[in-house]
């Protein structure tokens, strides 16, 4: 098993980075923005990406390329069941509506 994580400084990347150094699991920086991103996964098993709603190019793009990765059968981070309520109010009203979780109303 192989972890490809894209590096951005001060974010959970730097944490991912540091606990699988510390603990031996084989890993290697990317950048998911380079024209051969997937050519660079091939040797890897999983895909990780802190992206960030507030960079607009994250925002444009990285649910595109995890989703992509996830069904050509990549493990990702976060994957489509974690990833697309990130920052979508709308999103996350219907899903806990969907399994009837109590809200409280305005």
């Amino acid at each position: 098993m192989k972890i490809a994580i894209h590096h951005r400084i001060g974010s959970f990347s730097d944490a991912w980075i540091e606990y699988c150094r510390d603990n031996h699991i084989p890993y290697k920086v990317v950048d998911a923005y380079k024209y051969d991103i997937i050519d660079q996964l091939t040797d890897c098993d999983i895909f990780m990406w802190h992206h960030h709603h507030a960079i607009y190019k994250d925002t444009l793009f990285a649910k595109q390329l995890l989703c992509t990765l996830q069904i050509a059968g990549k493990k990702v981070f976060p994957d489509v069941n974690t990833g697309f309520t990130f920052d979508d109010k709308v999103a996350q009203k219907y899903l806990l509506e969907a399994v009837n979780v109590p809200l409280v109303l305005f």
